[in-house]
């Protein structure tokens, strides 16, 4: 018994520790820039690259990104997501959400990390019969969070490594 609340106890402590990160974090980055704005910053940053193309309104469905996706859309003021202009032989993503409410942030990083795992999980048996080279795109997918700005990248490891700086550059309080 005494081990449970010993074991809860560091729970409780490590959620506060985070939760504290977290609203610190939060502190760091402004609030006043579209999420146009942050994905024309990505856009940028990966120049040389492959060609993007937006999605249409209706990628953010059910079929895409599970039953959760009307909370996903009522906890963001606007989206942008972004595709490879040769998505038939380029699985190149990436998306910029800006959160409505601070307290939502969570919620919605929530929501992008089960689609990233849907993704890997549609996406890697497909590829390993046509496309292996860009399995590694869909396996090493990350999502980043600054401030009330929910980021997901499914590329290479240069490119991500470009476009979190992009979005962390775009999104850093002047100071």
């Amino acid at each position: 018994m005494k081990l449970i609340r010993t074991a809860a106890l560091f729970l409780a402590l490590l959620t506060l520790s985070i939760s504290c990160v977290a609203c610190t974090d939060k502190g760091n980055y402004r609030d006043d820039l579209t999420s146009a704005d942050v994905i024309l910053e990505l856009e940028t940053a990966l120049a040389g690259g492959n060609g993007y193309t937006p999605v249409s309104d209706g990628f953010i469905s059910s079929s895409n990104w599970g039953e959760e996706y009307t909370s996903l859309l009522d906890a963001v003021s606007d989206w942008e997501i972004r595709i490879s202009e040769n998505k038939d032989s380029n699985v190149d993503e990436f998306g910029v959400f800006h959160v409505k409410n601070p307290d939502r942030v969570g919620e919605v990083k929530s929501i992008v990390d089960s689609y990233i795992a849907t993704q890997q999980l549609r996406m890697t048996p497909l590829l390993e019969s046509y496309n292996p080279d860009e399995i590694p795109k869909v396996e090493n997918a990350k999502v980043l969070v600054c401030g009330n700005y929910v980021i997901y990248t499914i590329l290479n490891t240069d490119a991500t490594a470009k476009a979190q700086n992009a979005c962390k550059d775009a999104l850093k309080k002047a100071e």
